[in-house]
């Protein structure tokens, strides 16, 4: 079943993707209740406009988490008065994201809702 050319199972996949992890990075305190709410639009929107899209989207947040961890270790090394990260909110979620969100949403528009292969040609 789809509707108007978006398959259910897609969806239902970016719903549920969306929501966990909005809710984990509340959950691990790296978002805060904005930054949530924009991870939670922008994974949904990403996974909308094809698996693909959503993917890389999660092995961006993944690399960027991990690379932070790093950075981290790395500066309370270095500096006496070094202090954790924090929360991220809703303006530097989309700092990150806003751009791939816009190319998702206009390959929605000028592709359609199937997840097709681009073809660069």
């Amino acid at each position: 079943m789809a509707v108007d050319g978006l398959p259910f199972s897609r969806g239902f996949v970016a719903l549920v993707i969306a929501v966990a992890m909005a809710g984990r990075g509340l959950k691990k305190k790296s978002l805060s209740k904005s930054g949530a709410m924009a991870a939670f639009v922008v994974g949904l929107v990403s996974f909308l406009a094809s698996y693909r899209m959503g993917i890389t989207l999660i092995l961006f947040y993944q690399s960027s988490s991990s690379l932070t961890k790093v950075g981290n270790a790395i500066k309370k090394k270095l500096e006496a008065d070094h202090k954790e990260g924090g929360q991220r909110g809703a303006d530097q979620v989309l700092a990150c994201s806003l751009l791939a969100t816009v190319i998702a949403v206009v390959y929605m528009a000028t592709q359609g809702l199937q997840d097709t292969p681009i073809h660069f040609a």
